[in-house]
């Protein structure tokens, strides 16, 4: 295999499976060469329900990206959903006998190391280790710790546990296709370093990533995560009251929720009808559009009231936060949400518009937002995943390499990879 500084990324979501190809050029500038998007109904509930569907779905979009590409990989980075996830700071110290030294790259890969080994429960994986600022002999905070000089240096660190069941379940989904896992990634780091102004770093920041089913909420302060959790809530729940409320087919509420675009009726103020028409009885109505947009507002009110609720159960009212950002499709679009989240939270969101910054959809936030983080992280232990740029002649090239390497890759990759 040849190292082409690619990095290949799977975003699992709770509709779809997207899978994203970039490659560092010798400018230090990452590339997206290919991307792949399709459904995939195996994730219900927030629980990997359907392993089948889920690697059915991989496969698919890995062969839209490679076909973009012109790249083969035979290992990707995937992410996990932050339902399955537990974040603990903790501290690591390496001293050096009282001698000192310039501290450089692999006195962090050491405490990297360190805190891999954490002892965790039989249930329990470590999926990362992210470092969040350093001491240098007991007493210097520092960011970054290469290039001084210091007898012991601690690390301070976001340690990041996954539930060991839903982490194997996701790389057997993967090693089904004949695919190697790089590493498993939960998205709230990347989404957060993506998406964040640098005021928004400061401070309690409440990230809303609102998706078809489910609906991720992730609190920052300091720009480190502190709480990453799900409901199992999202923009198909105000799909599905659109087509009770009116007796429509889903495929006709969706179409209603896109068309009228509005979440607030205080801010929808045109005098408009929609024709509908009932799933029931075939029949034609003319209802109008301020009624429908009142479901919406409905079902929006009741996700950012969960959302405050299970914050407040952890101790963190309205009144503490100081930034909101929105991404996700879920509801991202919708005008007036801002009204709505001024009305629960006290202060207004931010929704960053991601295809205006990198011109790509917002399907895709999750996966780029993981493959810019590895590349910052492959000076600290991450790789580059194993890929070809010359084609293969099977039918779908995913894994058509991997037969050459198994006998030195028999071994499925820690979920944290890092190089002993």
């Amino acid at each position: 295999m040849d190292n082409n500084n690619v990095i290949a990324v799977v975003d699992i979501g709770s509709t779809k499976v997207c899978a994203m190809i970039g490659r560092v050029y010798p400018d230090g500038k990452l590339k997206v060469e290919g991307e792949g998007c399709v459904s995939c109904r195996g994730v219900k509930k927030m629980v990997y329900q359907d392993p089948e569907a889920i690697t059915t779905s991989i496969k698919r979009a890995l062969v839209q990206a490679q076909e973009k590409a012109n790249i083969i990989v035979s290992s990707v980075y995937v992410n996990i959903g932050g339902a399955y996830l537990n974040y603990i700071q903790r501290e690591f110290e390496q001293s050096y006998g009282g001698q000192e030294k310039e501290f450089d790259t692999s006195d962090i890969l050491q405490l990297i190391r360190q805190a891999s080994k954490m002892q965790v429960y039989e249930d329990e994986s470590i999926v990362d280790v992210i470092p969040v600022g350093y001491v240098i002999d007991g007493d210097t905070e520092v960011s970054d710790p290469c290039g001084l000089v210091g007898t012991s240096i601690t690390m301070k660190a976001n340690v990041v546990i996954g539930h060991a069941d839903m982490v194997r379940i996701i790389c057997k989904c993967v090693q089904k296709i004949g695919l190697i896992v790089d590493g498993v990634i939960p998205a709230a780091t990347p989404i957060a370093w993506s998406q964040l102004r640098k005021p928004e770093r400061n401070g309690t920041t409440l990230i809303l990533d609102v998706g078809g089913k489910i609906t991720e909420y992730i609190l920052l302060k300091d720009g480190v995560v502190v709480l990453d959790s799900c409901l199992a809530t999202g923009g198909d729940s105000i799909t599905n009251d659109i087509a009770k409320g009116l007796d429509v087919s889903l495929a006709d509420a969706e179409s209603l929720k896109r068309d009228l675009g509005y979440a607030s009726v205080e801010t929808f103020r045109q005098n408009k009808d929609c024709y509908v028409t009932h799933a029931g009885t075939g029949e034609s109505e003319m209802i109008r559009a301020a009624y429908i947009i009142g479901i919406i507002q409905t079902r929006v009110i009741s996700i950012l009231e969960k959302v405050r609720i299970k914050l407040e159960e952890k101790g963190v009212t309205a009144e503490k936060l100081d930034h909101i950002v929105i991404v996700g499709e879920g509801m991202r679009s919708l005008d007036g949400l801002d009204l709505l989240v001024h009305s629960i939270f006290g202060i207004d969101g931010r929704r960053p518009d991601f295809f205006v910054e990198t011109g790509y959809m917002p399907t895709y936030l999750t996966a780029y937002s993981i493959m810019s983080y590895i590349l910052s992280c492959i000076s600290l232990g991450r790789t580059y995943s194993v890929s070809t740029i010359k084609k293969t002649e099977t039918g779908s090239g995913i894994g058509g390499e991997l037969k050459g390497v198994k006998k030195y890759m028999s071994m499925l990759k820690e979920f944290f990879t890092l190089n002993e």
